[in-house]
C-alpha cells in the first residue's frame, strides 16, 4: 500500500471521526443555519440543545398516542370479554330453566369458563396498558414542562448576555474616557510647558535690551536725535516757530 493510499485513509477516518463527535456536529448544525463566522456562544449551544430536543418531541407523542390506542382497545377487548362471559352464563341459566340437556349445559359451563380465564388475561394486559398509559402521559407532560422551563432559561440567559455586553460596553467606555483624561492632562503640561518657554523667550528678547536705565538713555538719545533733526531741518527751510 502506497504512503499516498495510507494517508487518505487516515484523513477518510479523520474526517469520520469528526462527524461522529456529537460537539462537532452541533457545531456544524449552528454555523451551517446561522452562517456566522468563529466558535459557537454559550447561548447558541444552549438554542440549538433546546432545538434538537424540541425536534424528539413530536416522537414522543406519537409514542404515548400509541400507548394510549394500545390501552383503549384493551379495555374494549375486556370489556368484550367480559359482555361474553354474563352473556354465556345468561345462556347457562336460560338453558337450565328450560331442562336443557346436560350436553348444552356441559358446553356453556366450558365456554363460560374459558371465557373468564380469558377476561382474567384480558384484564391483566389492559392493566397494564392503563398504567403504561398514565406513566407515558405523565412523561410526557414532565418533557413538556422541562421545555417550556428550559425555554424560559434561554430567555434570561439571553438577557444575561445581553447585559454583559452592556457592562462590557460601558467598562470600555469608562476605560477610554479615562485614557481621554490622561491624554488631556498630558496636553495640559505640554500646554503649560509651551507657555513657560513664551515666557522665558520674552524675558530673555527683554534682557536683550538692556537694563531698564540702559533702555530710558537709548530712548531719550533717540528722542534728541529726532529733536536735532527736526531744528537742523526747521532752520534750513525757514520753518521754525517764530516768537
Amino acid at each position: 500500500m502506497s504512503i499516498t493510499t495510507i494517508l487518505i485513509i487516515v484523513a477518510v477516518l479523520f474526517a469520520a471521526g469528526m462527524l461522529f463527535w456529537p460537539k462537532f456536529r452541533q457545531l456544524i448544525r449552528i454555523r451551517s443555519n446561522d452562517a456566522v463566522d468563529g466558535m459557537s456562544t454559550a447561548i447558541e449551544k444552549e438554542k440549538d440543545e433546546y432545538k434538537q430536543l424540541v425536534a424528539k418531541l413530536p416522537k414522543q407523542r406519537e409514542a404515548v398516542s400509541s400507548v394510549m390506542a394500545r390501552s383503549t382497545q384493551a379495555d374494549k377487548a375486556l370489556a368484550d370479554a367480559e359482555a361474553r362471559v354474563a352473556e354465556l352464563q345468561d345462556k347457562y341459566v336460560t338453558a337450565k330453566d328450560a331442562n336443557a340437556p346436560d350436553t348444552v349445559l356441559d358446553k356453556y359451563a366450558t365456554e363460560w369458563e374459558e371465557s373468564k380465564a380469558d377476561v382474567d388475561a384480558k384484564r391483566a394486559i389492559a392493566e397494564e396498558l392503563n398504567s403504561a398509559e398514565e406513566e407515558a402521559i405523565s412523561a410526557l407532560e414532565e418533557t413538556t414542562e422541562a421545555l417550556k422551563k428550559f425555554a424560559d432559561k434561554i430567555e434570561r440567559d439571553e438577557g444575561k448576555a445581553e447585559l454583559t455586553k452592556a457592562l462590557d460596553v460601558a467598562a470600555e467606555a469608562r476605560e477610554q474616557a479615562a485614557t481621554m483624561k490622561s491624554s488631556i492632562s498630558r496636553a495640559g503640561e505640554a500646554s503649560r510647558a509651551i507657555d513657560h518657554e513664551l515666557e522665558k523667550a520674552r524675558s530673555r528678547n527683554e534682557l536683550s535690551k538692556g537694563s531698564r536705565a540702559d533702555r530710558e538713555v537709548a530712548e531719550f538719545e533717540k528722542q534728541q536725535a529726532k529733536k536735532s533733526a527736526r531744528e537742523a531741518l526747521d532752520a534750513l527751510t525757514g520753518s521754525g516757530d517764530s516768537k
